[in-house]
């Protein structure tokens, strides 16, 4: 009977040696955020004039890339406007662009995304947001079917690369979208896209694709 006593007393001692490891481990995994700026990206407008958020991503030397979009009605449709704006670290505004003033080829709906990628360079990724017959084609570089490309520009909203054509697959006959890119910088600098072809004309599955675009020189785009 003692004996039994005994090895329970042993195990409460155990466990109650154990708990200041087990509160140490498990406040260990929760993490800290201090605020280090707050600031305002956009000043609030009337619904007509104000922009949209549509991403923030922060860069190698504090600074914050913000995307950000805008609609007006026109006639029978929208057309929408999209911005770069980038902060300092203070939150100063220090860019200030209009991506479609930079886009060789757009549309009255463009969707846009991007990427911060490690040198402090912004991917901006951009197609045709619909296939609406009202969704006109904008820009002085034309093209038959609706494709995805995507530009590098600083953080001063210069562009390092131009207007470059990701998908190859094209058919006058055939045109459908090209949409949803997305991107990721691989550990040797090269940019993995992915998108997805909607051919709803010849009523084939939806599928996505995956390709990567090898950097040629260093400092990559």
């Amino acid at each position: 009977m003692f004996k039994k006593l005994g090895k329970i007393g042993l195990a409460v001692v155990l466990v109650i040696g154990l708990l200041p490891m087990m509160s140490l481990r498990a406040y260990a995994a929760v993490p800290s955020f201090n605020e280090a700026a707050d600031f305002v990206i956009e000043p609030p407008v009337t619904y007509s004039a104000g922009k949209n958020l549509a991403d923030a991503q922060g860069l190698q030397d504090g600074s914050t890339a913000v995307l950000l979009n805008s609609f007006v009605y026109q006639g029978n449709s929208y057309t929408a406007s999209n911005f770069l704006r980038v902060f300092n670290s203070a939150g100063t505004l220090i860019t200030d662009v209009n991506l479609g003033n930079l886009m060789d080829t757009y549309y009255k709906m463009t969707y846009v995304s991007m990427l911060a990628l490690n040198n402090g360079n912004l991917l901006i990724m951009y197609s045709k947001s619909d296939s609406g017959q009202n969704n006109l084609q904008l820009g002085t570089v034309t093209e038959s079917t609706p494709n995805a490309y995507f530009m590098v520009l600083d953080k001063n909203g210069q562009k390092v690369t131009g207007q470059t054509r990701l998908n190859t697959f094209s058919a006058a006959s055939l045109p459908q979208l090209t949409r949803f890119v997305s991107a990721a910088e691989l550990s040797n600098g090269d940019i993995a896209f992915s998108w997805q072809r909607n051919d709803n004309k010849a009523r084939l599955p939806v599928c996505s694709l995956l390709r990567a675009y090898r950097c040629q020189a260093k400092p990559c785009w």
